[in-house]
């Protein structure tokens, strides 16, 4: 048995330090994480399938959006997954969250879609639950929020951070910016597992990665699988203690 310790090098940024980037603000998290609502007698409608904002989620919702909900039916073209970044073990997650998004994925990225687009395009649910959602934030968004993005859907796509990842891409390598320790999980676009309501199935149209986790998207896997096995090495949770941020009692 020995400890291995990696060789001393010069220092210098790796050579994918500008290919990983943050995702995207997907917030206030009341307008876009969601639960799936089963009529007793009806079930569900696995096309224009009833949704509400999402109970576990709005835990940790902060004011002014920790009481605001929505409900109604969306059309399932919106229905997206992502992770937050408590979600990532190594190799793995413990939970994939259904997201609600009016975006539609184009060869290089996705394309954001604003209420009357929606509408003239005969998404009328989908319409109606962002009408509602701009309301609220035209209702409660700080002031300098609505001076910058007067519309939602310009505030989720800051700094191009959603409609800039592409979905022609095979594979996601994850890992989170928050926690005590580093984990890292490769996500597969074309095997996206589908949301399971009792007996119905609903699949979700893309993975869009989420603010709290940084991605850097590939069509290699193994090089994919690589980058997980290195993010999630001890070597690299050691190495990069030194430079996290310390609570009040750390």
């Amino acid at each position: 048995d020995y400890m291995y310790e990696p060789p001393l090098v010069s220092m210098h940024y790796s050579p994918y330090y500008e290919h990983f980037r943050a995702g995207a603000a997907i917030y206030p998290r009341c307008f876009f994480f969601v639960d799936f609502v089963v009529h007793p007698t009806l079930g569900i409608d696995v096309k224009k399938p009833l949704v509400k904002t999402s109970e576990e989620v709005m835990k940790d919702a902060k004011e002014p959006w920790k009481n605001i909900r929505l409900s109604g039916n969306v059309e399932a073209e919106f229905i997206y997954a992502t992770l937050l970044g408590g979600d990532i073990i190594p190799f793995g997650y413990v939970k994939i969250r259904p997201i609600i998004l009016p975006a539609q994925a184009h060869s290089t990225g996705y394309h954001l879609l604003d209420v009357e687009v929606l509408r003239n395009r005969g998404f009328s649910n989908t319409a109606d639950w962002f009408e509602r959602a701009q309301e609220l934030w035209r209702e409660y968004a700080t002031r300098r929020a609505l001076e910058n993005y007067p519309r939602l859907v310009k505030y989720i796509n800051h700094m191009n951070l959603l409609s800039s990842q592409n979905p022609a891409k095979k594979f996601i390598v994850l890992y989170n910016t928050a926690g005590k320790n580093i984990a890292s999980c490769v996500i597969e676009r074309q095997k996206l597992r589908p949301f399971t309501i009792n007996k119905a199935v609903i699949y979700p149209r893309g993975f869009v990665v989420e603010k709290k986790n940084m991605f850097y998207e590939t069509n290699d896997k193994l090089e994919a699988h690589y980058l997980c096995a290195i993010l999630n090495s001890d070597t690299v949770n050691q190495m990069i203690k030194p430079l996290q941020t310390r609570g009040l009692y750390g």
